[in-house]
């Protein structure tokens, strides 16, 4: 019955336009579409679609969208939409806006956060917007939505639902497409701060890579190990990792153009310190397998980063509330130093 009434409402409204309450047709259809969802016919949604005005249409198809998982199913609404001649980059714009606020609820971070290693279906419908905007070739959109993913991500401890999505694209790739449309544009050649961003995020996955790498090699260490390629591996992790919590984030936290600071430094207050406590660890673990006393000392002059006035790092461990934490770190070092 929906069906013969949604066909008779959209006949009626094609011979003699405006006999149809708007309200009632996009009523019809969009209940219709339902139906149609809900049966998998999902080729057919968009020619429905079509019949909404611009407004109903944007609002209606990119609910539909933003429950889409399969992607050739996504790729086939694309060339859909395009052929209809619907509004689709509005429509995708409001499907990554919809994806994004459906999901803001799940990402509320408590008073203490922790890092860590589960990527949940909440997680993979989050990745889902970005693509959208990706899928459409909408570049400076979807940079934009990275930036909003990684800061959620982070925020909330994700590291690895940040490097499942990091992995899945080519960020390089993205990036390059983004400042051809700005050159097409003619937009300003200011630097791109939301780049600068992303590479930092990058580095952060690729320190957070480093650090497994060599939890992995340090496990099947041995007598019959390669003591030289081991001692060179830690000291690149390890210099690598030190340069990381001196650099994160610290030039976009100071600059004036960058919008929301807050974010970055609650990004900064829980993997800066993180990585101070790691490194620390590595370092007194490496002096007792390796058999490298002077690694001790290295753990411990950590201290002294963290509390120069220049880089201001005990700031980031007092808000994340792991201040504590590291001083009795130092102290039960300080006494292997001792022995």
């Amino acid at each position: 019955l929906l069906r013969i009434v949604t066909h008779l409402a959209i006949f009626i409204d094609m011979i003699c336009p405006n006999t149809i309450d708007e309200a009632d047709k996009s009523r019809l259809i969009t209940a219709y579409v339902t139906i149609l969802s809900l049966y998998e016919l999902y080729e057919t949604v968009p020619v429905y679609i079509s019949f909404l005005n611009k407004q109903e249409s944007e609002e209606a198809y990119s609910f539909f969208l933003s429950n889409l998982v399969d992607s050739d199913v996504r790729e086939k609404q694309l060339q859909l939409s395009n052929f209809l001649q619907l509004p689709t980059a509005n429509i995708l714009r409001r499907t990554a806006q919809r994806i994004f606020a459906d999901t803001e609820q799940y990402y509320n971070p408590e008073t203490t956060i922790t890092v860590n290693y589960d990527i949940s279906d909440i997680d993979r419908r989050l990745m889902s917007g970005a693509e959208w905007l990706l899928e459409g070739k909408l570049y400076a959109d979807a940079i934009d939505s990275i930036i909003a993913l990684s800061r959620r991500f982070l925020i909330n401890g994700k590291i690895k639902s940040l490097e499942h999505f990091f992995n899945r694209k080519d960020l390089n790739e993205i990036i390059k497409h983004h400042e051809m449309d700005k050159l097409a544009s003619k937009s300003s050649n200011e630097e791109d701060l939301t780049i600068l961003e992303i590479k930092q995020y990058q580095n952060l996955l690729q320190g957070f890579k480093k650090y497994e790498e060599w939890k992995k090699s340090s496990s099947l260490f041995n007598s019959q190990s390669n003591l030289p390629t081991l001692v060179k591996q830690f000291k690149e992790f390890s210099n690598g990792i030190y340069q990381l919590i001196k650099d994160f984030l610290v030039y976009l936290s100071e600059d004036e153009r960058v919008q929301d600071k807050e974010a970055l430094f609650e990004i900064r207050a829980l993997y800066t310190p993180y990585l101070v406590i790691e490194l620390h660890k590595s370092l007194v673990s490496a002096s007792e397998s390796l058999k490298i006393s002077s690694f001790i000392n290295e753990a411990l002059n950590l201290t002294n980063l963290v509390a120069n006035e220049t880089d201001k790092i005990y700031l980031l461990f007092q808000s994340s509330g792991r201040l504590k934490e590291y001083l009795q770190l130092i102290a039960r070092s300080a006494t292997l130093l001792a022995h």
